[in-house]
């Protein structure tokens, strides 16, 4: 239930808020029931008191940033979500970040940072970021084309595909996209 809770919250998209008091009530009996042992049992009922409130703080969360981007500007947002790049929740900045578009382009140079030292599956959210930025994002050419001429899988997918967002401004790729395309037609 955890992931699924998680998952729900991270699209803003709660319907489950009003189960929040019962829930709390609940869950860390339910939780213990599973488990023999009472030093289990006391573990999975902090554990479940803790997910709660994550959740009631993530439901907090995506209320206020909801009433935000409501408003005329995002720009005191902003500020927030670049702290959270430089934390360990920075992959959770770098999704937020990509339903704000061209808005988050104050924050480029931050994403292109983090795409710089994670590696793997951990870089792909700020690659996808970088492209919703679009044209704004064209400080990140030489990066996206590196990744692509560097990695594969996935990670080189979202790096050609945010060049594209990118769109004229990232130019310079241009070449590199012709002769992959020409050795590897599969990539398209």
């Amino acid at each position: 239930a955890a992931p699924f809770l998680v998952s729900t919250l991270e699209i803003g998209a709660s319907p489950y808020a009003h189960f929040h008091s019962r829930a709390q009530q609940n869950l860390p009996r339910i939780a213990a029931l599973f488990l023999p042992s009472p030093q289990d049992q006391k573990t999975a009922r902090k554990a479940a008191q803790e997910l709660l409130r994550a959740v009631a703080e993530a439901e907090r969360w995506h209320r206020e940033l909801g009433q935000t981007l409501d408003s005329p500007s995002v720009t005191n947002v902003l500020p927030g979500l670049a702290l959270l790049l430089q934390s360990a929740q920075a992959d959770h900045a770098a999704y937020s970040l990509m339903g704000f578009g061209s808005l988050a382009a104050p924050l480029t140079s931050n994403l292109i940072a983090k795409a710089e030292v994670s590696t793997g599956p951990a870089k792909i959210p700020f690659l996808c970021a970088l492209g919703t930025i679009g044209p704004a994002a064209s400080n990140a050419v030489p990066l996206l084309t590196r990744i692509v001429r560097e990695a594969s899988g996935e990670e080189q997918t979202r790096a050609i595909t945010s060049l594209g967002h990118i769109g004229p401004a990232a130019g310079a790729a241009a070449p590199l996209l012709a002769t992959l395309l020409a050795t590897e037609p599969t990539i398209a």
